[in-house]
C-alpha cells in the first residue's frame, strides 16, 4: 500500500514535470517567434531609414535647385529691368 502511494506520488510528480516541460516548450517557441518578429522589424526599420535618407537627399537637392532658380531669376529680372530702363532712356533721347 505504501509502495503504491509512493509510486502514485512519483507518477504525479513526473506528470507535473512533463506538463511544465510542455509549457516551457510553448514559451520557448513563443520566444523564438518574437525573436523572428524582432529581426523582421529591425530589417524593416533599416529599410525605412534608408528610404528616409534617400528622400531627404532628394529634398535637399530640390531645395538647392529652387534656391538657384530664385537667385538666377533675381539676376535675370535685374537684367530685364536694366534693359527696360536703358530702352526707356533711349526713347526719351530719340523723342526728345
Amino acid at each position: 500500500m505504501q509502495e503504491e502511494k509512493t509510486l502514485n506520488l512519483i507518477l504525479d510528480k513526473l506528470g507535473k514535470i512533463e506538463r511544465l516541460e510542455e509549457k516551457m516548450d510553448r514559451v520557448f517557441s513563443k520566444l523564438q517567434e518574437a525573436e523572428v518578429e524582432r529581426r523582421e522589424m529591425k530589417q524593416e526599420m533599416k529599410s525605412m531609414k534608408q528610404e528616409m535618407r534617400e528622400r531627404f537627399i532628394k529634398l535637399e537637392t530640390g531645395q538647392e535647385m529652387i534656391k538657384e532658380y530664385i537667385a538666377n531669376s533675381e539676376e535675370e529680372f535685374k537684367k530685364i529691368d536694366d534693359a527696360y530702363k536703358f530702352i526707356e532712356g533711349l526713347k526719351k533721347v530719340v523723342t526728345g
